[in-house]
C-alpha cells in the first residue's frame, strides 16, 4: 500500500517533518496571583468559568474555552529538510465551533503524562477511515474507535487505553486528544502561553494523538510528524484531556442560606402575632433581606409583614382563637435557610361587650344579670366587673350571670355598666341599665 502524502510538503504522512518557529520573547511575562474574586464567585476547578491557562476541575491546565465565531491558532514552522515554511493551524469555523458539546478542554497534569511506545506503520493503516476527523471535538469518538480496532491492547501498549481509563480528581470522560487538539496544547506549550499550570516542558516533544488515520503528533527537537502511539521501540508521550462546561458561576448561587434564627419572645395581638426574634448566627455569605414564617411544619413558608423589623416579625392575618405552631427562616440570595425552633402562638383579642338582660332591685342592692359577650375574642372570658355611675371598675369575682351588687343605698338610683375580661385585656363597657334599691 502506497504511503499517504502530507498536503504540505508531499512527504508521507507518518514522514512528515516540520520545524515550529519559537518566539524569543514569552507571550505571559508571568501568571502571578489571580485578583481577588468575591467569595461567592466558584473557580474554574469548582466548575466556574475558566480561561486559558486556568486549573480545571480534573487539575490539568485548561488550554481550549469555547467562544463565538470563527476560531484560530497558528505557529510558523520550518521544514528542517527542505526549509520550506508553512503554519501549524488550528481552526475552527463559527459553525463548528458552536456545535461543540462542550466548553472547556484540560489536559491531565504532569502526574498523569506517560511514556508509550509508538506504532510501526503497519498499524496505522489498519485504522485508516475508523472516525473521519482530527478536529477539535473529535478526539473522544476517535478514542473509542481506536479502542474498538484493537481490542486485545490495553493500557500498557495502547495510549487510546491509558487514555480512556484516567482518573483525576475524581473526574473521568478522559480521551486520547484528536491531531488538532493535541497541536493546539503543542501551540500554547511553545507560545508560553498556558504559564505555570503548562504540563508539558521543553522544546522537545514527541506527543500522541487520536487523529482517524491512527497517526500520532510527534513534537521533537521542536519537529512535527506523525505516528500513532502504539507497540513499537519509539517513544510518545501520552496526555490525557478532557472535555466539560461550567456547572454554574457561583455558589448557591451567591453563597448559602442563612443558618436558623432564634424566637425569643411571642407577642399575641388581633390576628397576628409578633415575635421578637435573634437573627441567624450566619448570613451564608449574601444580606438578609427579609423573612418568611410557616404554621403548617414547612409546607409553606409566606414573607412576614413589611412593618416587620430585623429583630421583630409580625404575622398578620391569622384567625383569633386558633392555636398556631410557628416556625420562622431568614431569606437571602440562595433561599430561605434553616427554619426556627417552633413556638405555639394562640393570637387573641379583648371580648366584645357583654349585655345586661335584667336588673331586680333589693334592700340595699340589685341583682345584675347579663349575657356574655358574643365574641370572647379569642380567649377565655375569666371574669366580670362592672361599675357605678361610671366610678371606678370593680372586680365582680364572677365568671357568670347574675351578679348581685351590695351595699348600695335604698331609694338612689345607680346607673350599672359591665365589662368582661380574658387574657387579652377588658371589653368596651356594655349599655348602662339604672335601678333603685328599696325595702
Amino acid at each position: 500500500m502506497p504511503a499517504l502524502k502530507s498536503s504540505v510538503s508531499g512527504q508521507p504522512l507518518c514522514k512528515f517533518f516540520v520545524v515550529l518557529a519559537l518566539s524569543a520573547v514569552a507571550l505571559a511575562s508571568s501568571i502571578g496571583v489571580a485578583a481577588p474574586v468575591s467569595a461567592k464567585v466558584l473557580s474554574c476547578a469548582d466548575g466556574g468559568t475558566c480561561s486559558i491557562g486556568d486549573i480545571g476541575p480534573g487539575g490539568g491546565v485548561v488550554f481550549f474555552v469555547k467562544g463565538t465565531g470563527a476560531f484560530t491558532n497558528t505557529n510558523e514552522i520550518t521544514d528542517p529538510i527542505w526549509g520550506s515554511k508553512s503554519d501549524s493551524n488550528v481552526s475552527l469555523t463559527e459553525a463548528e465551533q458552536a456545535s461543540l458539546p462542550f466548553d472547556y478542554l484540560e489536559a491531565a497534569p504532569s502526574s498523569g503524562i506517560v511514556e508509550r511506545s509508538a506504532a510501526s506503520w503497519n498499524d496505522y493503516f489498519g485504522v485508516i477511515g475508523i472516525t473521519g476527523s482530527g478536529a477539535i471535538g473529535s478526539g473522544a469518538a476517535n478514542t473509542q474507535a481506536l479502542i474498538s480496532a484493537f481490542p486485545g491492547d490495553d493500557s500498557s501498549n495502547n495510549s487510546a487505553y491509558y487514555a480512556n481509563g484516567y482518573t483525576s480528581n475524581s473526574t473521568t470522560g478522559w480521551f486520547l486528544p484528536s491531531r488538532d487538539e493535541i497541536a493546539l496544547l503543542a501551540n500554547l506549550h511553545l507560545q508560553h502561553a498556558l504559564g505555570s499550570s503548562d504540563p508539558l516542558s521543553g522544546e522537545h516533544l514527541d506527543l500522541a494523538n487520536s487523529y482517524y488515520d491512527g497517526c500520532t503528533f510527534y513534537y521533537r527537537y521542536g519537529v512535527v510528524y506523525k505516528d500513532f502511539g502504539r507497540n513499537n521501540t519509539d517513544v510518545t508521550t501520552v496526555v490525557p484531556v478532557r472535555a466539560f462546561s461550567a456547572t454554574q458561576t457561583s455558589s448557591d448561587p451567591t453563597g448559602k442560606p442563612a443558618s436558623a434564627p432564634s424566637i425569643r419572645t411571642v407577642k399575641l395581638g388581633d390576628n397576628k402575632v409578633r415575635l421578637a426574634i435573634w437573627a441567624p448566627k450566619s448570613n451564608g455569605g449574601s444580606e438578609i433581606t427579609g423573612y418568611e414564617y410557616t404554621v403548617d411544619a414547612g409546607v409553606t413558608w409566606t414573607p412576614v409583614n413589611p412593618l416587620s423589623t430585623s429583630n421583630s416579625l409580625l404575622i398578620t392575618g391569622l384567625e383569633n382563637g386558633t392555636h398556631y405552631v410557628v416556625k420562622v427562616r431568614a431569606v437571602n440570595a440562595s433561599g430561605g435557610g434553616a427554619a426556627s425552633k417552633a413556638r405555639g402562638a394562640t393570637p387573641r383579642t379583648v371580648p366584645s361587650a357583654p349585655t345586661i338582660t335584667g336588673i331586680t332591685s333589693g334592700s340595699g342592692k340589685v341583682k345584675v344579670e347579663f349575657d356574655a359577650p358574643v365574641s370572647n375574642g379569642g380567649s377565655a372570658v375569666t371574669r366580670y366587673g362592672y361599675s357605678i355611675n361610671g366610678g371606678r371598675w370593680i372586680n365582680a369575682g364572677v365568671t357568670t350571670s347574675p351578679h348581685w351588687v351590695k351595699s348600695l343605698t335604698n331609694g338612689v338610683t345607680y346607673s350599672i355598666r359591665i365589662k368582661a375580661l380574658n387574657s387579652a385585656g377588658w371589653s368596651v363597657a356594655s349599655d348602662a341599665f339604672e335601678a333603685t334599691p328599696h325595702r
